[in-house]
């Protein structure tokens, strides 16, 4: 979630002897729904589809699957996190949502190297029990 630009915030909790992760994306785009993903652990992780989906500026959670919910991210895209797509892009979001069926996309690899660290990092914090907030910004 991380990877596709937007701020996420993220704590992990203990819930009836389970581990459960809830990590919200934040929308960079005005009338576009946050994201909400909840993962749990009970011997294995899984994500808990009845929490997970798109939230409205209401803070009504529309259930969805998270493959969806994924896809809705990279579907916004900010187009400064993509110098890849060359000088000339003037689009302020870009749509990397059919990257995710290809696993060798290069616009998709190079997201993921230059945030690789950044993500690895905050994932520790996570499993440390810190509460976590992030967001990527362009300084251009």
């Amino acid at each position: 979630m991380f990877i596709a630009g937007w701020p996420i915030h993220a704590r992990m909790r203990a819930v009836k002897g389970c581990t459960t992760i809830d990590i919200r994306a934040r929308s960079p785009i005005d009338g576009v729904y946050d994201a909400l993903v909840t993962v749990l652990y009970d011997g294995m992780w899984r994500v808990q589809e009845d929490s997970t989906g798109l939230v409205s500026p209401g803070n009504v959670v529309f259930a969805q699957d998270s493959e969806s919910v994924v896809e809705h991210l990279f579907r916004h895209v900010p187009g400064w996190l993509v110098p890849e797509l060359g000088p000339h892009l003037h689009a302020e979001f870009v749509d990397l949502h059919e990257g995710l069926q290809d696993e060798k996309d290069p616009l998709l690899d190079a997201l993921a190297r230059r945030l690789e660290s950044v993500a690895n990092a905050m994932f520790c914090a996570l499993t440390d029990g810190f509460r976590m907030i992030s967001a990527v910004a362009s300084n251009r």
